[in-house]
Order: C-alpha cells, then structure tokens, then sequence
C-alpha cells in the first residue's frame, strides 16, 4: 500500500506562471492516477491542485476525483498575491473536497518558505538553517488562522486535513496555543472548542519524529500517520522496520497498529482484510 505523489510536482504550485501552473499540474494529475490504475487496492494517486484559481481548482479537482484521485494536494498557503484561505472565494474547492470525502494534503515545501533545496552559492547556504526550521513551522500558523480561526473548518466541518512530512510532536503545543488565542476579543466565535478542530479534522504524517511515538495521546493516537518517504534522504529504508521500531518502542501493539496502517486505512477508505487476503 502506497501513497504516491511526486518529488518534482511539489514545486508545481510554485511556479510563477498561472498557465504554466495549470498545465504541469494537469499532466502530474493525468500521469499519477493513470500510474494507480495498475494496481488501484495498493497505489492510492493524490493529485496536485494550485487553488489560487478558484474555478479552475474546482474542475480539476472534481476531473481527478471522477478519474480516481484518492486525495488532494494543495500548497501551504496559496502563492503570493494570492487570497488567504479563509477568503470565500474558496469555498467551493473545500465544498468538494468534503462531499467527496477526499482529505486535502498541506505538503511541506510547497508553500511560500523557501526550501533549502533551492538555495546555492556561499551567501545563500548561510540562509539555510533558518529555512529549514521555518519549513517545519509553516503549517501551524497556517492551521490556525486559515482554517481554525478563518472559519473553513466551521464552514465544512467533515473537512479533512492531511499535514504531510510536518511530523506531529508539535501539535499538543498547538492545541495549548488555539486554546489560549480563542480567549482574544474580537475573533469571530468558533462553533466548537478550538483544540477540537484539531483532535476532529486534522492528520499528521510522520517519519522520524522520535517524540511522536511517546506524545501520541496528547497529539492524538487517531491522527498520527507514519510513513516512509521513500526513496528520499530521510527515508529509512532498507532499515524501515527496525526504524519503526525504535520511533514506536514501548508502545502497545494497537497502537502502533494505529499509526503504521490503521489510521491511514481509515481516512482513504482501505480495506485491510483484503490487501492481507
């Protein structure tokens, strides 16, 4: 079982020319879910959406999803210049997400942090450590304001949000921080506690994260997702069972079972019994 997308496609979104946007993420769609088809119970194709065309995201995601796109790629925050989220105009996309029961993956690199990936000369790899601690923290604020306080979450509350490779032993502090921020004056009242919107529509996937495995009742054992990355640096294999165990040590055999399948099965709709069949 598979999650696929692609390394190159993350920096679609990216990419300064909305019709050259549009285009490389229609032939990315076109080739993953035609790739998946081979073997549709194993290779689930999460296909690439920029959003900051309304419009044409709606087609595009209703044309993957028809065509057997098991998830959706959106960037962290949509390219400068660009609608927050929480604008409106939006809904529409996020409507169809919903109804679909498709969940919308937030990837890291793909929004307007600049990888380490893409810096070169000695001046710019000075800039390095600083992006790549920026990555890892671009998706919280994001969580936070676009689709917690911004409202997407109370607007389509079935809403499912995959945060991919942003690890998960930050989110108890998260929820401790949307707690507090829900108590400022003039924020528009949230339907459910903020911390809820959290436990109720967001996962998060992991690696390596050494915490996970230990904080995973504060993170939520429901909401942790492990997986490899392969074959990126980071990537464990061909140790990855031996990885898994040492990130998961000393945790119950159903819990663990949580997060290396159990959960990932759940929100794409996997039939476990018959892959093992």
């Amino acid at each position: 079982m598979r999650s696929a997308t692609s390394t190159f496609a993350l920096w679609v979104p990216r990419i300064p020319d909305p019709a050259v946007r549009r285009a490389c993420a229609e032939v990315f769609n076109d080739w993953i879910v035609e790739y998946c088809a081979t073997a549709p119970e194993r290779l689930l194709g999460v296909g690439i959406v920029p959003i900051d065309d309304p419009e044409w995201a709606v087609n595009e995601a209703k044309r993957i999803i028809r065509r057997g796109a098991r998830g959706i790629m959106v960037p962290t925050q949509p390219i400068e210049g660009a609608a927050p989220y929480r604008s409106a105009v939006y809904d529409p996309f996020w409507a169809v997400a919903e109804e679909a029961r498709v969940p919308v993956t937030l990837h890291i690199v793909t929004g307007r942090v600049r990888d380490p990936f893409t810096y070169h000369g000695a001046d710019e790899r000075g800039e390095v450590p600083r992006s790549f601690l920026e990555l890892f923290g671009e998706a919280a604020p994001v969580l936070a304001n676009e689709f917690i306080f911004g409202g997407i979450f109370d607007r389509f509350p079935k809403l499912s949000i995959f945060l991919s490779e942003y690890d998960a032993s930050w989110l108890p502090i998260l929820k401790y921080r949307v707690d507090r921020i829900e108590k400022f004056p003039g924020l528009t009242p949230l339907k459910r506690p903020a911390r809820a919107y959290v436990d109720e529509n967001v996962f998060v996937g992991i690696i390596n994260d050494p915490l996970a495995g230990k904080l995973r009742h504060e993170i939520g054992l429901d909401r942790i997702m492990w997986g490899s990355d392969f074959p990126h640096p980071p990537c464990p294999y061909p140790h990855t069972r031996e990885r898994i165990g040492e990130i998961l040590a000393g945790i119950p055999e159903g819990d663990r079972a949580a997060i290396v399948s159990g959960n990932v099965s759940r929100l794409y709709g996997i039939d476990l019994a018959a892959l093992k069949a």
